[in-house]
């Protein structure tokens, strides 16, 4: 199966996962982690990108942004070759080799209606993992500027806490109380495995179901190439007298084109594969 094509646009929102290559831990040490925050901070003043959460953890991260400036591929790549030429060379290892698994997931959110969920989910990844008991205990996510109101110590300011906080409360004070609990309560929703985020209407924008072809009859076909009864019956019994070559040719060009294989159309006038393939390359060759 092909890989899903991205979906990009100015002011797309999106849930970014990234993992390490086979799942190594290439976020081990609190320098790795701090300097992958800090080229997400880079991506919002050089790419024009908004934060909205982030979590750094051993072996992957989590990024809810919107991309108001580049798009997501362009932004993704510049984060994650800084830090592999960090995590191979400059962080003392002098290693070679892929630091993170081949892609990206993009989770491409509807809109505003979902990042408080989104929010939760990420700032919860510590909690999930065993790792801390309470989201405040954990240092390499966004949830500490949140609960200062983006004032953090050395900070995130370059996380847009308001955005979000404002969703609770125009009154920082109220805003940043239901926030605190609205992060206490995992709503158990995995809003990682999925395609997107959003509505059917949604769904319909970004994946649009493919349209179900209604095929015509074999037979159909082939009595649309303007056989006679007789002459219908002596090419499904494999007859090659030579006045049916013409119908054959169209029959077959017109049964590929409605979505018929080789070999059911070989079946259904018993020729082989090799047979179909003249005739289909005899049409070919006659445009």
């Amino acid at each position: 199966m092909g890989r899903r094509l991205r979906v990009e646009y100015p002011g797309a929102i999106y849930h970014v996962v990234q993992r390490g290559n086979n799942r190594e831990f290439i976020f081990g040490r609190p320098d790795e982690r701090n300097y992958l925050i800090e080229q997400v901070s880079n991506a919002v003043e050089v790419d024009g990108v908004t934060v909205f959460a982030y979590v750094v953890m051993s072996n992957h991260y989590h990024l809810l942004l919107r991309t108001d400036g580049e798009f997501l591929s362009k932004v993704m790549h510049r984060i994650n070759t800084k830090y592999s030429r960090y995590f191979n060379h400059d962080s003392g290892r002098d290693r070679t080799g892929v630091v993170f698994e081949g892609r990206y997931k993009a989770i491409l959110v509807q809109n505003d209606d979902y990042l408080l969920s989104l929010v939760r989910y990420i700032h919860r990844n510590p909690v999930r993992a065993g790792i801390v008991s309470r989201l405040c205990d954990y240092r390499w996510s966004s949830d500490a500027c949140y609960r200062q109101q983006g004032n953090r110590p050395g900070g995130d300011d370059f996380v847009n806490c308001d955005f979000i906080l404002r969703m609770f409360s125009d009154k920082k004070q109220i805003a940043l109380r239901e926030y605190k609990r609205f992060m206490e309560n995992d709503d158990g929703k995995d809003w990682e495995n999925i395609p997107y985020v959003g509505d059917d209407s949604f769904a319909q924008l970004i994946e649009p179901r493919k349209q179900k072809v209604v095929r015509v009859s074999l037979d159909e076909i082939l009595i649309n190439t303007g056989v006679d009864a007789e002459e219908l019956q002596q090419i499904k019994q494999g007859s090659r007298k030579r006045s049916l070559q013409e119908y054959k040719i169209a029959f077959t060009g017109e049964a590929i084109r409605q979505g018929y294989t080789m070999r059911e159309i070989g079946l259904h006038i018993n020729l082989s594969h090799v047979a179909i393939s003249h005739l289909l390359n005899y049409k070919l060759d006659s445009k």
